[in-house]
């Protein structure tokens, strides 16, 4: 069968794409393939199930914001920018889009596995396997416009696991090589274990060759191969090093908050006289517990060599001053981050150079787009990659249908 459009996923940007085409030129015939049983596998995981939907700092929030409106999505948004459904409900949204896709007469293919993409002469003819009672049986659709919109290879549990990267090659395209991103950092033997589950709001800072490459705070937490919380998952977007050996970089913790914060920046007398203030009795790991939990108010005094039961009234200015370098600047060299099981998000991709800016449409196959993750972007938590799909989606979407 012949279609005007063929979609290959059915997430964000593959439905959005679907929708807004048909919104423009209701009579087009489109067909959205995808290899899970439901529409938006993924997207149903996103923000814990609760679904940051987009984000009041992403570039094009205002009109993802008309489209997701225009849709039915009510908005909740918040001061720090993040942008929920009012439901806030990740399976909500991914049933609305699939109900939605239907009203409007998209045919939906689920349980179908692309296995090859071909151009000839009409458009592009699409290979997919259904498998039905045990047996597997092999169609071709063909199409005049194709969307690759089946994502990276981030959650490969979700079924995104690169097949549109080997597509997008064999129609001549250059793929970036793919890397796990929005994950956590291993820190072998370096004393994370002894520090798992605890968190402290900090500031993380990535260094490369001696330079400052990364820097936000946030709360850090402490797992028992290494770190995570969000600004280590943003981090590790600029963790790329072309191989696998991660030991260029080196991660530091800057642990000041609250009190502490206060205590250790203070100039030397000034700090004096806050000790003086403190109640005798008062021990470094009491005070350093006021801020950070116990294991690591242990990890920062046993990394600084200072006993711990030394009143801090009592500690000299060199051990003051482990104490702080300690506090302030606990530094890690990453063996590893976690990998596709546990990133969020894919950093590479299909070169976004091939590809025209305005309409996702390729410079090299006419007639094929390429929208969401496939496409060599990403963005820190919060709903920006997100965006991304909503408006890389709609911009295929909008210049097929004119």
């Amino acid at each position: 069968m012949r279609y005007d459009i063929a979609v290959i996923g059915a997430g964000p940007a593959g439905m959005t794409a679907a929708l807004e085409a048909l919104r423009l030129a209701p009579e087009l015939n489109v067909l959205v393939i995808e290899k899970n049983a439901e529409a938006g596998k993924k997207l149903r995981a996103t923000g814990s199930g609760r679904c940051n939907i987009t984000n009041t700092g992403a570039e094009g929030y205002d009109e993802a914001r008309v489209f997701l409106e225009r849709l039915g999505i009510a908005l909740r948004i918040y001061d720090n920018g993040l942008v929920y459904p009012y439901s806030e409900s990740a399976a909500d949204v991914a049933e609305l889009f699939a109900d939605r896709m239907e009203e409007c007469g998209v045919e939906l293919l689920y349980n179908a596995c692309v296995n090859k993409v071909e151009r000839n002469a009409s458009g592009f003819a699409i290979s997919y396997e259904t498998k039905v009672d045990g047996i597997t049986s092999t169609f071709i659709v063909e199409a005049g416009r194709l969307v690759l919109a089946c994502g990276g290879k981030s959650g490969p549990g979700f079924g995104t696991t690169g097949d549109g990267y080997r597509w997008a090659r064999e129609l001549g395209h250059k793929v970036i090589s793919p890397i796990p991103v929005l994950t956590s950092v291993e820190c072998e033997k370096q004393g994370c274990e002894n520090l798992g589950g605890n968190r402290a709001r900090g500031e993380v800072s990535l260094w490369k060759d001696g330079e400052k490459i990364f820097a936000e705070a946030g709360e850090i937490q402490f797992t028992r191969y290494g770190l995570s919380g969000i600004c280590v998952f943003n981090m590790t977007r600029f963790m790329r090093s072309g191989s696998r050996d991660l030991s260029m970089f080196e991660i530091k913790l800057d642990l000041y908050e609250g009190y502490i914060r206060a205590f250790l920046g203070l100039r030397r007398e000034e700090e004096q006289k806050r000790v003086a203030t403190y109640k005798q009795g008062e021990t470094a790991e009491s005070l350093l517990r006021s801020v950070l939990k116990e294991a690591i108010a242990r990890y920062v005094l046993e990394r600084a060599d200072v006993d711990r039961e030394l009143l801090i009234a009592e500690l000299s200015d060199e051990e003051l001053d482990r104490v702080a370098a300690c506090v302030h600047g606990p530094s890690f060299r990453p063996s590893a981050v976690k990998g596709w099981k546990d990133a969020q998000c894919t950093s590479g991709g299909v070169a976004l150079e091939e590809f025209d800016e305005a309409t996702c449409e390729s410079k090299l196959v006419p007639g094929m787009y390429v929208v969401g993750e496939l496409a060599d972007y990403d963005g820190p938590c919060g709903g920006y990659n997100l965006t991304y799909a909503w408006i890389s989606g709609m911009k295929a979407g909008r210049a097929i249908a004119e």
